[in-house]
Parts: C-alpha cells; structure tokens; sequence
C-alpha cells in the first residue's frame, strides 16, 4: 500500500507542477511516507525528522511533511515533537494533498469515502501498477494497526 500510495503523491505532486528532486538537500518540499506495522520504520521517521528540523532552520521555505499510517496514528505526537512538519495526512486524505494544507485531516468519517477517482498517479513501472483492492479493513485483530491507520474496508 506505501508504494501505491507513493504513486498518488508523485501523481498529485506532478499534476500540481511539482517534480522530484533525487537530492532531498536541493528539494523544497520533503514528504515521509510512513508505516506503522513495526517500531523500527517509525524510528526511521524520528530520526529523518531530527536531520529535516535542522535543514528547516537553514531554509525556512521548506517543506515538510509526514505521509502514512504513522501520520494518521501519530499524528498528535507528530505535531508535538516536530512543529516544523506542516503537512500531516492519514492514507485516507492523500488526494487533499494538492491543496498542501497545514494541519491533520483525520480519516473520513463512516460513510464519507475517499475521492481517488481524480487522483492521477505516476507509475513506477510501465508494465505492472498497484492497485487498490481495499483501503481498509473491518476486522480487528489484536495485532494489526490497518482498521485504526486506515479505516474500514
């Protein structure tokens, strides 16, 4: 779903004017991606975050946000440990990305939906894609975060 998701981003991004930068040092906006299955990604994020604070406060016209799971879940502590991230966005809300809005957006309430419909998406291969076959999901096991990051199916 990461992956998939990152398509969308690189998809709305571009559609909105945006391209990728390979040296994140050289970019204007740094967006995370993030993952909540196991605590070793959301270290990752911490630590991307610390080294991000600091090139923000050398250019204070970058960007930074947080993306994911992580983002939705987290999103409290987010804002709290990292003020400098102005972007905050559950996997529900990536098509609200266009917009680059400061703030958290929670997930869609029961029975709103997501709109990806309009969302364009930028592929990683010409030949194979990654598709949505649920967003979410129903069930609540006791060891999965998916109902909670992601919403009902």
């Amino acid at each position: 779903m990461n992956r998939h998701d990152s398509e969308l981003v690189s998809g709305i991004l571009e559609s909105r004017g945006w391209r990728r930068e390979e040296d994140p040092a050289a970019a204007d906006l740094i967006l995370l991606n993030t993952c909540s299955v196991r605590r070793r990604p959301e270290e990752k994020v911490w630590g991307r975050l610390a080294r991000f604070r600091n090139w923000k406060r050398r250019r204070p016209g970058l960007v930074l946000g947080v993306l994911g799971c992580m983002a939705q879940l987290r999103a409290e502590e987010i804002r709290e440990r990292f003020p400098e991230a102005g972007i905050v966005l559950g996997p529900g809300n990536l098509h609200r990305l266009g917009r680059l809005t400061d703030g958290v957006v929670p997930l869609p309430e029961e029975g709103e939906g997501e709109d990806f419909s309009a969302v364009p998406v930028v592929r990683e291969s010409p030949v194979s894609a990654w598709v949505t076959v649920s967003r979410g999901c129903d069930n609540y096991c006791s060891y999965c975060v998916v109902p909670y990051a992601r919403g009902r199916e």
